[in-house]
């Protein structure tokens, strides 16, 4: 079998130049005017992995994620619906797009190829064509990229996307040695263990990478939370430690005092039962920790797919689901 480190530690490597390259494919889209009442996101796995993360960064729920067939009842002719498929033939993506057409909502769509991309062609639709990767999980940028495009233009954000983007990726390519060192030690040390993320809530879906990055890339199970509410309910599980678990804490700088207090108070009660490891993300604003704790993410799931000997890029128990479903 293949081994593609070399290939995936390239593509983490140039990950960061995703992001301009993203935002100048997106920028030669006519896009639909708003405004719109709502704005919804329909896509699976590592195509709608951005979703949360631009929720969080913006600091409101300025998209409605569906994972999911379908729309939500209350998707209207006001709305705006946004497809995300990196193949573009994601069977529940694929009924979405089909009810949007069919309710003649304004529609955007995301994609590399695929079923979506011709569909898009065939019904002069607005096609952001996702530029090649390994995988979808490691088109971050360029799904980001389009996404900030796509709401700075309806008018839902107003940022000076080519500067906030272009800083982003000098920040990056500058802590690419650190994360990758950070990333080489934790895999390290939680070789044998399932990993538990748990971050505060503004990085739910840094957190929630992470996790998918660990099933992906690792090949391991993994389950994250946040706090405060990690400490309303899951934190009661440890009592019975009927599995090996780690525990790896996202830290920001801002992180309300409560927060770090509660951090302290969980690893002081639970140390004993299990190991716990602090991942502290630097940058000056949300936008640009996020995606120094993702790039770390990267690095620590590259090289614990390298300790365990498995191949990082393929996942083959998704496509033989997929061959099954069929």
């Amino acid at each position: 079998m293949e081994i593609n480190f070399p290939f995936m530690y390239q593509a983490i490597l140039s990950s960061s130049d995703q992001f301009l390259e993203g935002l100048k494919i997106a920028k030669q889209v006519v896009l639909p005017k708003g405004p719109f009442n709502s704005i919804i996101m329909t896509g699976m796995g590592g195509s709608s992995l951005v979703a949360d993360l631009v929720n969080d960064i913006l600091g409101h729920p300025c998209l409605s994620i569906v994972r999911d067939y379908g729309l939500p009842s209350w998707v209207g002719k006001k709305d705006l619906v946004i497809c995300a498929s990196y193949s573009g033939n994601t069977e529940e993506t694929l009924f979405s797009f089909e009810e949007t057409i069919k309710k003649n909502i304004p529609l955007i769509v995301l994609a590399h190829g695929g079923k979506l991309k011709e569909k898009a062609k065939e019904k002069n639709i607005p096609f952001i064509q996702i530029p090649e990767s390994l995988q979808p999980r490691l088109a971050t940028g360029y799904f980001f990229s389009s996404l900030i495009y796509i709401l700075s233009t309806v008018r839902e954000i107003k940022w000076d996307v080519q500067q906030t983007l272009g800083d982003l990726s000098l920040f990056l390519k500058q802590r690419l040695k650190a994360q990758e060192e950070i990333g080489k030690q934790l895999a390290k040390e939680i070789k044998s263990f399932v990993p538990l993320i748990y971050a505060p809530t503004d990085l739910f879906g840094v957190a929630r990478i992470w996790k998918i990055k660990m099933n992906e890339n690792a090949k391991v199970q993994s389950f994250f939370n946040t706090f405060p509410e990690v400490n309303h309910n899951e934190m009661v599980g440890f009592t019975q430690t009927l599995m090996q678990t780690a525990i790896i804490y996202l830290k920001k700088k801002s992180m309300h005092p409560q927060i770090f207090k509660r951090m302290q108070v969980m690893e002081g009660l639970l140390k004993y039962k299990m190991p716990f490891f602090h991942v502290e993300a630097r940058g000056s604003n949300l936008l640009q920790e996020s995606f120094d704790l993702l790039s770390i993410a990267d690095f620590t799931t590259y090289f614990l797919a390298q300790n365990y000997g498995i191949d990082p890029v393929p996942v083959h128990l998704v496509e033989e689901f997929k061959e099954k479903l069929k």
